[in-house]
Formats: structure tokens, sequence, C-alpha cells
């Protein structure tokens, strides 16, 4: 195995912080805990089903829920970064935002337990934000508990978002709506898993168990956005951290992130961001550098 770890022992958590080009492991017992990729791929597979997770997305496995993760990433080593819940600390974040000060009060015991959807949530700011604090806090050996209950929150708030999408599927029946949204959910992560390659509608819908024309349009109903302009989506946020880190020729960047030449991507890339990759990266160089200038001062 071409691969080391390090480990943090903080309260609420444990963050397991990984990188290399080879490895394979499988947990049968393990707590509730949040998967993502810093940087490369890394397979996870649970339930029958396969995760690509890279860094545009997460993945959350529930407590006890057996699982296998796999890389193999000759060319550059991957990087993961997986926060193992202490038992019970996101269902008591869950309670402390869900319930009145009195129950919390009265019955500060309870034990109400989560049952996590299993799907690929794409990072958003506030997701990010906590992740990037969070790592910051490992790395800086900062054993401060608010950065866990931060990232708990967020995490729960997610979860808790997965309901309106259901909602707005227009089917008669919520049960007709909530398995609707639980295919277009792992439609959505087929298209996540193999973002670095053209998918097809109909793989997609394949995968959903829905006919391309069901899904595309129960896709949009929940998430207000067809699968193609949100894989494109995904593809150039994912190009903006890349390039933003600063670790990968431009050249080779668009390809990676997914784009089918590099005329293509700087097109794409310009019309969403407003600037040519080249000029993005440069202007997240001053950025690092007028914050490194801020601290000093």
């Amino acid at each position: 195995m071409d691969a080391h770890a390090s480990i943090a022992h903080l309260d609420g958590a444990t963050v397991l912080l990984g990188r290399g080009r080879e490895f394979a492991a499988e947990s049968s017992a393990g707590p509730l805990s949040m998967k993502c990729v810093l940087d490369g791929a890394a397979v996870w597979r649970t339930g029958g089903r396969e995760f690509v997770l890279r860094s545009n997305a997460y993945l959350v496995l529930n407590d006890r829920q057996p699982y296998s993760i796999h890389i193999d990433s000759p060319a550059a080593p991957a990087t993961t970064f997986c926060v193992f819940f202490s038992h019970g600390f996101v269902e008591d974040v869950y309670r402390s935002l869900t319930e009145p000060p009195d129950r919390l009060v009265d019955d500060p015991s309870l034990f109400v337990p989560l049952e996590f959807a299993q799907t690929m949530v794409p990072f958003g700011g506030a997701m990010r934000d906590a992740v990037s604090r969070l790592q910051a806090g490992v790395e800086a050996h900062d054993g401060n508990p608010d950065l866990v209950a931060s990232l708990a929150a967020t995490l729960i708030g997610h979860q808790r978002a997965i309901a309106p999408r259901a909602d707005r599927l227009g089917a008669i029946k919520a049960s007709t709506r909530a398995e609707v949204c639980r295919r277009v959910l792992r439609g959505r992560d087929y298209l996540l898993s193999y973002q670095d390659r053209r998918v097809s509608l109909s793989e997609a819908a394949r995968e959903a168990c829905l006919s391309p024309y069901h899904f595309h349009r129960a896709f949009v109903a929940a998430f207000g956005t067809t699968p193609h302009q949100f894989i494109v989506e995904q593809r150039l946020q994912r190009a903006a951290t890349m390039l933003a880190e600063g670790r990968r020729s431009i050249g080779d960047l668009g390809a990676e992130a997914g784009f089918a030449s590099a005329g293509a991507f700087s097109t794409l890339f310009r019309r969403r961001f407003g600037l040519s990759p080249r000029a993005y990266r440069a202007s997240q160089n001053r950025k690092i550098r007028e914050n490194s200038s801020e601290h000093v001062r």
C-alpha cells in the first residue's frame, strides 16, 4: 500500500487525513462519518453501490454501515479527509437545532438516531468553509470543538434540504415523490462519480431506473437545472478549486476536470467566472498574497 495517514482526536470527532497512490480497506462497524477527497479521486462502495468522490462532493455513511474504500492513482497521490463523529455528537447537534430549549433542559440525555440519505452532496460555500476550517484546525493542532459542531450543523442542513426537493416533484402521493427523489439523487450520484468523462442522459437515467425524459424532467424540478448544466457547473467549480490551489498546469487541468478540449474549457470558464483560467489563477494568487500581508501586519 503506497499510502500514509495522520489522525487527530478532537472533541466530537476523529479526523483522518490520508494521502497515497494506492490504498484499499474495508470497514464493517464504523461510526457516522463524512468522506471527502481534497485532491484526486477515491472510490467508496457500500450497499451495492459505487461512489467516486472528488474535491467537489462529499458522502456521509451512517453508523455501523459497512463499506470499502479503494484508491488507484498512479499519476499523483490522492488526498482524503474523513471525519468520524463520536457516537451521539451529530444527533445532539440536531436536537439543539430542532427542539425548543425547554425540551433540551427537561430531557438532556435523549438520543434521537439520525439516518442520512445515501447520496453524494456537491460542496457549497458553507460546507467548503466548514471543512477548510476543520482541516486548518487539525493541521494547527487546534482542538476547538466548535469546528466539529459547525461541520455537523452544515451536514444536518444539507440533509434537511432533501425533503423540500421531493416536494417539488409534483406526484400526488408523498411516497411517490420520495421514491422519485431517491432515484433522481441516484442519477445525480452517477453524474458526479463519472464527471471526468462524457455521460449520456440515457446512462444517468438508467442508473436512476427512470426513462430519460422522466429523469430529465424530475431533475429539473428537483434542482432547477438540467443534468447537463449541473455537471458542467460541477466541472467548472472543480476546475476553479484546482486553479486556486495551483498544483497543476492549466493545460492538464481542463482535461482532468472532464472537458473535451482546452478551448471548450477556456470558453466555458471565462463565461462562468468572467476571467480566463490563467487570469483567474493570477487573481487567486493575489488574494493569497494580500491575505498573507494582512496577517503579517
